[in-house]
């Protein structure tokens, strides 16, 4: 039995019909009662029976049909991390940071490294099931996790300062809305800044990315990194008050630290993005 014969069986199964398998893979139907012979004799089964013109899958061929799918599926992970991504590094992200700083940073490292990032925003959870399943390299964030089997390096600091569209400025505070997204401090949303303006709080979102965009139309302000600020002429501070984020590189401890992933951790530690 080859690789190949457990493809046939498996567009065999998709067809329910081996001359139309054989047209789908553009191979005479004799290779394909080939293989699917091959396949029985090795293991002295009986995949299909059949019925109305159709195949069916017997018991035994039900469970190895499932068995060939993880093995042509293990395969194309091998072929896709073995082959095709010598230079590449799938990162998991936190949502306080907003997509200009994650694309300038993985424009300096594949302009200096030739080093591709792919990047994975989603919830913190299952950022980490994915680290431990090894569908992440890396996962860069600000939460701490305190695991045996993760360790972490330092990676860049975030500080965030209260903002909002230029032409909104004259109606701070009183005529303005603040967005609250994932991974504001809340100490420093319900404490701070409700003793100091009057906080009407009309949106709440998943990511930063979320309240840029609603700050684009709407009358609105909320903490924005100060590098995002000091980067475009569209936002105005409102006030002193800040917060800072420290995020941190986690990646599994029994995983071999390659090169590309030293070259990430050094750049994210040196990485600036304060004032």
């Amino acid at each position: 039995m080859t690789i190949r014969d457990l493809e046939i069986f498996l567009e065999v199964v998709k067809q329910n019909n081996m001359s139309v398998a054989a047209k789908a893979l553009n191979i005479s139907q004799p290779t394909v009662s080939h293989a699917i012979a091959q396949i029985e004799d090795e293991y002295d089964i009986i995949l299909f029976e059949r019925a109305s013109k159709k195949l069916f899958l017997t018991d035994v061929g039900y469970r190895f049909y499932n068995r060939a799918k993880k093995i042509l599926l293990e395969l194309y992970n091998l072929d896709v991390e073995f082959k095709n991504n010598q230079n590449h590094i799938s990162l998991g992200i936190h949502n306080g940071i907003p997509t200009p700083i994650v694309v300038d940073f993985s424009k300096k490292m594949k302009e200096q490294y030739d080093l591709d990032i792919m990047f994975v925003i989603t919830e913190r959870e299952l950022m980490l099931d994915m680290l431990k399943r090894g569908e992440l390299d890396a996962v860069l964030t600000d939460y701490t996790y305190d695991l045996e089997e993760c360790d972490f390096t330092p990676g860049f600091r975030l500080t965030y300062k209260l903002a909002t569209d230029k032409k909104n400025v004259d109606d701070f505070p009183n005529n303005l809305e603040f967005i609250y997204w994932a991974g504001t401090d809340k100490n420093v949303v319900f404490d701070e800044l409700a003793h100091k303006f009057p906080v009407e709080m009309k949106y709440r979102v998943g990511n930063i990315d979320s309240a840029l965009r609603l700050m684009e139309t709407e009358k609105v302000y909320t903490f924005l990194p100060a590098y995002t600020i000091r980067e475009s002429d569209e936002f105005e501070v409102l006030d002193d008050l800040t917060f800072s984020k420290k995020f941190k590189l986690y990646y599994m401890k029994d995983k071999y630290i390659t090169k590309k992933m030293k070259i990430l951790m050094s750049e994210l530690a040196k990485a600036h993005y304060e004032e």
